[in-house]
């Protein structure tokens, strides 16, 4: 027979998804020792059911109802408590799995050994009852309020923001089962998902699929960047995923964007920032419906920057918001998982002391009078930044004064000395590296108090050992009154800045370079 020649992995996939109806959990059973989302185990759940070998052993396993062999009420129980007590999956799926089997015990054709009683499953009703009746039905676990709140606001219009702790289900609920709700009310609705990885996206859409064909929908188009209801007009697909890398964004006028998890903890460099807010302009352009859903990674990332935005509606569920979906922190903590990566990833705060060791640092709007010290890091071509770092203290703060210019240090030497007069700079090392002795010479004849300094350290490794410093450190924002000059303000400026935005391979370092050189000068840190 013909069902001989399927796999007894995909023999189990077919019996528990009649047993079932729930195509999702019916995977997680044929194969127990799967590790992948539930997003993928949709995916391949729709793709195995279609093949025609196992299309035609459903059809036998359905014209054999009338024996009891499937899906008895003792079977239903005995899967339901499989699923419930198997811990190597996660508490949502097993709870979902467990849903979809309560749904089929409910719904589907089922006998009794006892009675041998045959009951009618009953047709499903289209958008009968509410959205978390919805939610069931689908095979997902009833949705508390708050999951409730993520999904509305997800269909929502305007700019938006949804931060929410890991495992509260905004992919499940405010994504996949948000989307398919929203298409059952409005067949002409259309939806552009964007992910960073392509494959999530395809099991999105896959997921998606699966629900409107269970609630009877048929689908014109169905393939894995796309699908369209039968009957839809307008040139868009009803739902379509792209992954954040595409180059296919312009041309389509989808009516809601949902980007979902776009900035993960795995990549925030600056490049990568860089892009997603150069993709986010562009998707901003095809409609202002956009959301963006994920949890925040860096503190430069979009997230930081749309969460300071007046006009973006946010929604924010840091853990503690849903506490029946609360993970074990302490076990996580115990387990060796990082405080940062706890605190980002569950109450959605970043901490910096190691990304971003000075971005807490404080300013003030004063020197001290009397003599300071100072260190030069200069451009050699004028590529970079020439960097002079000022600082001198103040009882138990280190108050420094920078300037940063963009040309080479040749071309810095007046304004070095105007800064030296103006804080009146008793003595200053400039880095010789690659130079020479000839810089030194030249600011020696100019009447400065200047040593050689070479640096011989990594770059990265003597800033994080100034950052251990950096509770005492303040940056002035102070001019003296003979450095009134908008140049010295933006050079200034441009000094704070780079200081406090530094992180490791940052496209300009030079500032903090100078300002840790100088406090290794001073003997304030170890060289």
């Amino acid at each position: 027979m013909q069902e001989k020649r399927l796999t007894q992995r995909k023999q189990d996939l077919a019996i528990a998804y009649l047993e079932t109806g729930n195509a999702t959990a019916a995977y997680f059973v044929a194969y127990p020792n799967f590790k992948g989302t539930r997003e993928t185990a949709a995916s391949n759940a729709s793709r195995v059911l279609k093949e025609p070998l196992v299309q035609e052993f459903l059809e036998k396993l359905r014209a054999k109802a009338a024996k009891p062999t499937i899906a008895t009420i003792q079977e239903v129980g005995e899967f339901y408590t499989t699923i419930m007590r198997d811990k190597k999956q996660f508490v949502g799926d097993r709870l979902s799995a467990a849903r979809g089997v309560m749904l089929y015990a409910k719904q589907a054709q089922i006998f009794d050994n006892k009675q041998g009683e045959h009951q009618t499953q009953a047709e499903p009703t289209l958008l009968a009852g509410s959205f978390a009746d919805f939610c069931e039905q689908a095979g997902y676990f009833r949705p508390f309020p708050k999951q409730m709140e993520m999904a509305e606001f997800v269909r929502q219009s305007g700019a938006r923001l949804l931060l929410g702790a890991r495992g509260y289900g905004k992919t499940d609920y405010g994504v996949i089962c948000g989307v398919a709700w929203a298409l059952l009310h409005d067949p002409e609705d259309t939806f552009l998902i964007v992910t960073k990885e392509k494959q999530r996206g395809q099991d999105i859409l896959g997921e998606i699929a699966r629900i409107l064909q269970e609630q009877g929908k048929e689908l014109e188009k169905n393939n894995s960047n796309l699908l369209t209801l039968a009957g839809h007009k307008g040139k868009d697909p009803n739902v379509a995923v792209l992954p954040l890398r595409s180059k296919s964004f312009r041309g389509r006028h989808p009516k809601h964007i949902i980007c979902d998890d776009i900035i993960t903890p795995d990549d925030v460099s600056a490049a990568e920032r860089a892009k997603v807010e150069a993709v986010l302009a562009e998707l901003m352009k095809l409609t202002q419906n956009v959301i963006l859903i994920g949890q925040p990674a860096h503190a430069k990332d979009v997230y930081a920057k749309m969460r300071r935005l007046a006009g973006v509606q946010k929604i924010e569920l840091p853990y503690g918001s849903i506490p029946q979906l609360d993970h074990d922190l302490e076990a996580q903590r115990a387990a060796g998982i990082s405080e940062a990566s706890i605190q980002a990833s569950y109450y959605l705060q970043i901490s910096e002391s190691e990304r971003m060791p000075f971005a807490n640092l404080g300013s003030v709007n004063f020197f001290p009078s009397g003599g300071c010290s100072g260190f030069v890091d200069p451009s050699h071509e004028g590529t970079d930044y020439t960097a002079f770092a000022v600082g001198a203290m103040n009882f138990d703060q280190f108050v420094v004064a920078g300037f940063a210019w963009q040309k080479a240090w040749d071309d810095c030497l007046e304004d070095i000395a105007e800064v030296m007069k103006a804080y009146h700079v008793a003595k200053f090392a400039f880095e010789t590296n690659g130079l020479g002795k000839h810089p030194v010479l030249l600011l020696r004849q100019m009447g400065a108090k200047v040593a050689e300094w070479k640096s011989t350290t990594s770059k990265h490794g003597r800033i994080m050992n100034a950052a251990t410093f950096r509770d005492h450190i303040k940056l002035a924002d102070f001019l003296p009154p003979a450095l009134q000059k908008p140049s010295f303000r933006t050079a200034q400026k441009a000094f704070n800045d780079m200081v406090i935005g530094y992180e490791y391979k940052a496209e300009h370092d030079d500032a903090p370079d100078a300002l840790a050189n100088l406090l290794m000068y001073l003997g304030m840190v170890k060289k």
